[in-house]
């Protein structure tokens, strides 16, 4: 099942799976980040693993790395772990640093594909890491 957003599109893969694709074009704001989660928050009925694919050139508002995104919107203890696919490598040391300030309860993976991704939360689950 799949939920489009005004930023994102967010696909209920499977039990416990949620996978979200930012659309081309899209500036990465607080304003879109509350709503993809508001959405994610309203349509699982618990805790979830999610992979989040950020296009190659996605702009982002400087102002989105300082807030805690999963606490200020109640997904911190509903996340088991989050995959981030990055198209453009140049973002990851950008979100190791975010992460560094805004320590997740769950693991964080970044990856540059949803197939990688996808291969990390196999390895997660195999290792009993997510249920």
């Amino acid at each position: 099942m799949e939920y489009p957003t005004g930023t994102a599109t967010i696909e209920f893969a499977r039990m416990g799976l949620v996978v979200v694709r930012f659309g081309p074009k899209v500036t990465l704001s607080k304003a879109a980040i509350k709503e993809v989660m508001r959405t994610r928050r309203g349509s699982t009925g618990g805790a979830c693993s999610a992979i989040v694919v950020i296009p190659e050139h996605t702009a982002y508002d400087a102002d989105l790395l300082t807030v805690d995104h999963y606490v200020a919107n109640g997904l911190a203890h509903r996340t088991e772990a989050l995959a981030i696919v990055c198209e453009e490598l140049g973002l990851i040391p950008t979100l190791r640093l975010y992460f560094a300030f805004f320590p997740p309860p769950f693991a964080v993976g970044f990856c540059t594909s949803v197939d990688e991704a996808r291969t990390w939360m196999r390895q997660r689950v195999a290792l009993g890491a997510v249920v």
